[in-house]
């Protein structure tokens, strides 16, 4: 899971299958590292390309989604614009900026909810 900010705005999908809104992201290849899945994640859902030294971790944790026990590693970006997304049509049927506030409004993963939480609460603490 990628969490891609410009600004106070987090980059969000809606995909086709799910009611709610996620972040970027997705399972990891053989032989992948999950910033190379990352990566190739945010490539494949919407057409950004990011070189590895702009990425770091930001969270990791376990929960269980889609009746699965999932580990997660989610990954950070800051970025100062956004290019234009593509998304791929298929999988992913919109991309947009919008306040994580909105995102924790909504039903989502409880991955994003506990990566967005750690995030708002950190900002809040000054850090």
């Amino acid at each position: 899971m990628v969490a891609v900010w410009v600004g106070d705005r987090v980059l969000v999908l809606r995909q086709s299958y799910r009611v709610h809104l996620n972040l970027p992201g997705g399972g990891i290849e053989k032989g992948e590292t999950p910033i190379e899945a990352a990566l190739r994640e945010l490539r494949e859902e919407v057409g950004l390309e990011l070189p590895p030294e702009v990425v770091e971790v930001a969270w990791v944790g376990e929960a269980l989604w889609d009746w699965r026990h999932d580990h997660v590693t989610s990954f950070v970006v800051h970025l100062d614009g956004l290019p234009p997304l593509r998304p791929d049509g298929r999988e992913v049927v919109e991309a947009r900026l919008i306040n994580p506030l909105a995102v924790l409004a909504g039903p989502q993963a409880p991955f994003v909810e506990a990566y967005l939480l750690h995030r708002l609460a950190a900002a809040a603490r000054g850090e």
